[in-house]
């Protein structure tokens, strides 16, 4: 374990963050001790800073950060009859792409739709990443960290989780309780592509790709190329990924909309009979949003769903255009945002 002060936090929205105390955890078992240090004082536990938006440029508590990226791969096990799953345990601290090219070089299936997202490895099951018609809970046979209120580590099985879209128990019942180490990941040998998902499928018609020969490489740098074009990288533009999740609407609402962009009615997404998925990237850009800059922030011009830091010193400035974006589709379409990207205070 490693302590320092006044040490800088890494984020990517290139802010100048500066923490009263910032502790390395390298081995799990210095948890309970870098806890006992932080008792009653204000801290966060840190990924890679790839979905956070500090407000201000000092944080007075102490950030808490896994740095082990051990894997382990767990094959035949007794309910794995056609020798086709295999199990990996992955420490918290490994960068998500690292982990996901680590698959498709094992050629491994079920994590390659979610390649080129940044964070890592821990951070995951938080947000329940996703992209591309995959979730990561789809892959996620337990999580396992630290427990506060057991004072001792505790494994939670997928359904212990309650995943939902963008959505965990990490994010409700054990925010700030739950330090996760450990994710286990169960993956398949056998081939199974899942190309539902447009881009996907345009890309593959664009670059008369045989289906039949991909593998799951090969879809992983199909994602990746995808990503790079629509998204902006934060080395050379600052921004923490999608601010913004996609907002469930109502089957009138819907309706309304499709009324309104008749050729939207492609990209809406039905969970339900009265439940539907609509991009926000499309409600920011139909609101005359896309490419937006106001002083040093912005949407970025090909996608509308990334704010990106044009040279703003706080977090403070970021939030306040996020919130004028919020407010004037809320106004235009009557449909709310919800920001996708921890804010701390």
């Amino acid at each position: 374990m490693k302590t320092y002060t006044n040490f800088p936090i890494p984020n990517t929205f290139d802010l100048t963050v500066k923490a009263k105390k910032f502790v390395e955890i390298e081995n799990v078992n210095d948890i309970p001790a870098a806890l006992k240090n932080i008792e009653g004082k204000s801290f966060f536990i840190l990924g890679s800073g790839s979905n956070t938006l500090f407000l201000n440029d000092f944080y007075d508590g102490t950030i808490l950060k896994i740095v082990s990226k051990n894997v382990t791969i767990i094959e035949n096990e007794p309910d794995d009859d056609d020798n086709n799953i295999v199990y990996i345990n992955v420490d918290a601290g490994m960068d998500w792409n690292d982990f996901v090219n680590f698959t498709v070089e094992q050629n491994l299936y079920g994590a390659e739709n979610l390649a080129y997202i940044p964070g890592t490895v821990g951070a995951s099951p938080i947000q329940n990443i996703g992209a591309y018609g995959q979730e990561v809970s789809n892959i996620i046979s337990f999580v396992e960290g630290y427990n506060f209120s057991k004072n001792d580590f505790d494994v939670l099985s997928n359904s212990d989780c309650n995943f939902g879209y963008r959505d965990s128990i990490f994010k409700n019942e054990l925010k700030n309780n739950f330090i996760i180490t450990t994710v286990g990941f169960v993956l398949n040998k056998e081939k199974n592509l899942n190309i539902n998902y447009k881009d996907i499928q345009q890309y593959i018609e664009q670059n008369n790709l045989d289906l039949n020969d991909l593998t799951s490489k090969d879809i992983a740098n199909i994602v990746t190329n995808i990503r790079k074009k629509k998204l902006p990288h934060y080395n050379k533009l600052p921004n923490a990924g999608s601010f913004f999740k996609n907002p469930i609407v109502n089957k009138g609402q819907y309706e309304k909309l499709v009324s309104h962009f008749p050729e939207a009615a492609s990209i809406f997404y039905k969970i339900s009979e009265d439940k539907y998925k609509i991009p926000a990237a499309f409600l920011i850009e139909k609101a005359g949003l896309k490419g937006y800059k106001d002083g040093n922030v912005g949407t970025h011009i090909n996608q509308p769903l990334v704010i990106v830091n044009y040279g703003a010193e706080t977090g403070r400035e970021i939030l306040f255009f996020a919130n004028k974006i919020k407010n004037i589709v809320l106004e235009k379409f009557g449909i709310e945002l919800h920001s996708e990207v921890n804010i701390i205070e």
